[in-house]
């Protein structure tokens, strides 16, 4: 009866610790395909910002270089709410823009005005609100050099909380 017991006991510590051990397994690979997900989410809009910036900077420089043009066609109109995109001139003047959404302006004029990344560089910026809750964006920037013109800088966003959020 004793031997039986043995076997019971240890078979019952096998058990648990192959529990365990498959418990972890399943919460690294949980942890691991959460942040492949983010990772690979967060690079496609990145790419689309990119995409975006070089397509404001393209309609920019047509828009500077033919102003008296009234071709609807060649000017950059987002087909997305959530992207925005500011001009300024070389003294930091606005030029020209596609609004963010008042809940956020000021948040991204704020970023604007202390920008330090490089040109081509996306990152994501983060506020927290009165309620705590989380407000992201990400954003680049891009010159717009068409000469004889002055040099530009296109600012170029998108609010992505609701991709940290879902």
């Amino acid at each position: 009866m004793n031997k039986q017991n043995v076997f019971g006991r240890s078979r019952l510590r096998l058990m648990l610790r192959y529990a365990l051990v498959m418990g972890g397994l399943v919460i690294v690979l949980l942890f691991a395909m959460h942040k492949t997900m983010e990772w690979a989410i967060t690079s496609e809009q990145a790419r689309e910002l990119l995409d975006t910036a070089d397509s404001v900077a393209e309609s920019q420089a047509y828009y500077e270089l033919h102003a008296g043009a009234d071709d609807e066609t060649q000017l950059y109109r987002s087909t997305n709410d959530r992207l925005f995109y500011y001009v300024f001139d070389g003294q930091g003047r606005l030029i020209n823009f596609s609004r963010a959404s008042l809940r956020i302006e000021s948040f991204v004029l704020d970023i604007v005005t202390a920008w330090d990344a490089p040109e081509g560089e996306v990152r994501v910026f983060t506020k927290t609100n009165e309620r705590g809750g989380k407000t992201r964006v990400m954003m680049t920037s891009q010159t717009v050099f068409s000469p004889p013109l002055p040099v530009q800088t296109v600012y170029v966003g998108k609010d992505v909380t609701a991709m940290y959020n879902g």
